[in-house]
C-alpha cells in the first residue's frame, strides 16, 4: 500500500511534519499559499534549534546572543 500524505502550511509544524513523513518513507506533499515571505519563525530561530533543521552553517546570516 501507498502512502499519501498532503502537509497544508510550511510553517515550523508543518514543516516539521512533513520532513518526518518524507523521512519515514512516506510520499508526501507540502503546500503553502503564500511563498512571498517565506521564511522560519519570522526569519529566526533559536540557536539551540539550528541542529535540528540540519542548517548548513553557510547560510547563516547571523547568531544573535543577547537581546534587550
Amino acid at each position: 500500500m501507498v502512502l499519501r500524505v498532503a502537509v497544508v502550511g510550511s510553517g515550523p509544524a508543518g514543516s516539521s511534519a512533513a520532513e518526518v513523513l518524507a523521512k519515514a518513507g512516506i510520499e508526501t506533499y507540502l503546500f503553502e499559499r503564500k511563498l512571498d515571505n517565506a521564511k522560519p519563525c519570522g526569519g529566526a530561530i533559536p540557536l539551540c534549534m539550528v541542529s535540528e533543521f540540519d542548517l548548513p552553517p553557510e547560510i547563516i546570516d547571523r547568531q544573535v546572543r543577547q537581546m534587550k
